[in-house]
């Protein structure tokens, strides 16, 4: 009887171990619970609503250094070699992949990339990245966030895009966007993001590619599949374009035409054509002083509301904000 009670008592106290280390557990992960009787405040778990991948509950412990804002990108890396190291390691332990693709796009030519920790700091970047900012090397981008590297505008909707696959573990594709050099000159890419996951679904990092979309060139026999509807939308954009009625021109139907312009300059018609005519804005207000009212009518936007709007969503700068930069001295500030 006395062995059976002290079987049944040490049966007890290892469910009563296993609960707790089960709840320790998950506070790990989620934080600690609110309200009384140990239970999780984040009701969404228990309403079996959708929630974002979690991050590792050592996910702040990759986040070692703050960057200062670099007045000159030109000086050396003035980061601690050690914890730049240290960054790049834990990232690459856990995912071992990483360190083979930052190798492959160094040698890749258009495309820039890059890999992110949750704290928003570059923790691999490739040749190409490096070269758009004109910087002497990776180690004076390693270890900064875009804030440090890029204006204002830019950097808010940058870091806006990573807070949100980060929170929702949902990638980001074709993403059109103007990246405007050291010169003020703007140049088009096409961006990938997507969430970098350890085997047990935790988000560690985002990786990004942006393809540089050169035109291809007049002769290509792409653009002869298309029917002349680039050089039409090139030669017209400023005039209310239907892309329905380009594709009936075409002899196309609008998906065949969709599927065509993806293959041949990875853009939709309808990007193509917006693509056009935030150029022809950029070089607007950096060649001229037309009011911004005027540009916005010979470029094809309904009004100057709809220029400011899809310039800002490209650039992060509102149409003055670039025009006031380029004026300033041609140079923008990184």
């Amino acid at each position: 009887m006395a062995q059976q009670r002290l079987r049944q008592g040490q049966r007890l106290r290892h469910r009563v171990l296993g609960l707790r280390n089960r709840r320790r557990g998950i506070w790990r992960r989620n934080g600690r619970p609110s309200g009384r009787g140990g239970r999780l405040g984040d009701r969404s778990r228990r309403s079996g609503e959708n929630h974002a991948p979690r991050l590792p509950c050592n996910w702040r412990e990759s986040c070692f250094y703050s960057a200062p804002t670099v007045s000159n990108p030109h000086k050396p890396s003035t980061f601690p070699v050690p914890e730049v190291d240290n960054l790049r390691r834990r990232i690459f332990r856990a995912v071992p992949g990483l360190a083979v693709a930052e190798r492959l796009f160094d040698s890749v030519e258009g495309v820039v990339f890059c890999i992110k920790n949750p704290c928003g700091q570059y923790v691999a970047v490739n040749q190409a990245f490096v070269e758009l900012l004109g910087l002497p090397g990776k180690a004076a981008l390693l270890g900064r966030r875009a804030r440090d590297l890029f204006p204002d505008g830019m950097a808010a909707g940058y870091e806006q895009q990573d807070d949100e696959l980060f929170r929702t573990g949902r990638e980001i594709s074709d993403k059109l966007e103007m990246l405007i050099d050291r010169r003020g000159m703007p140049s088009w890419f096409l961006t990938q993001k997507t969430p970098v996951t350890t085997g047990d679904g935790s988000v560690i990092a985002l990786a990004s590619t942006s393809a540089n979309l050169h035109l291809p060139a007049g002769g290509d026999p792409g653009l002869q599949e298309l029917g002349g509807v680039i050089d039409t939308i090139r030669a017209r954009y400023a005039e209310p374009l239907r892309i329905e009625e380009l594709a009936a021109r075409a002899g196309m139907t609008l998906v065949q035409l969709e599927r065509r312009m993806k293959k041949v300059v990875r853009l939709s018609a309808r990007q193509f054509l917006t693509r056009m005519r935030l150029h022809a804005a950029a070089a607007a207000l950096r060649e001229t002083d037309t009011p911004i009212i005027d540009i916005a009518t010979d470029c094809g936007f309904y009004d100057q509301s709809t220029l400011s709007r899809q310039f800002r969503t490209a650039t992060g700068f509102s149409p003055g904000e670039y025009r006031a930069l380029c004026q300033a001295g041609g140079a923008m500030p990184v």
